[in-house]
């Protein structure tokens, strides 16, 4: 089953690259001119057979003059991913926009906002 956790990635990673050329695995303290960034993951919250409920967390951050961004981009994410569909040989998924929040930071420079997202993730081939 993990083909189907690398496929379902793979493509997160993709789409979230057409909206920002920073994607990254862990939020981290970066260099300014690293920001904005968006950084993603997933959790299973059931699984039976084939199939998978999981929580996709898309965060973007930014910081200082940077973190202005953020809202715009978020949109753009909520855009992408709310009633998203996406179809292969090896996997099929759709997407609900679940709840959308803003984070406040200790540092009060970082801008971030959290996306949740409700996602049926369905392995189409057996490996």
């Amino acid at each position: 089953m993990t083909g189907k956790t690398v496929a379902f990635k793979k493509q997160i990673y993709a789409e979230l690259s057409t909206l920002c050329t920073r994607v990254k695995s862990r939020i981290t303290r970066a260099a300014p001119k690293d920001y904005p960034y968006i950084v993603f993951n997933k959790s299973v919250l059931e699984k039976k057979d084939w199939n998978e409920k999981i929580q996709l967390e898309i965060n973007v951050v930014g910081y200082g003059d940077m973190g202005d961004g953020v809202s715009d981009l978020a949109d753009s994410v909520e855009e992408m991913f709310d009633h998203y569909f996406y179809i292969n040989a090896a996997i099929a998924f759709e997407s609900y926009l679940n709840t959308r929040t803003p984070i406040e930071e200790q540092d009060k420079e970082v801008v971030r906002e959290r996306l949740l997202f409700d996602v049926y993730l369905t392995e189409r081939t057996e490996e």
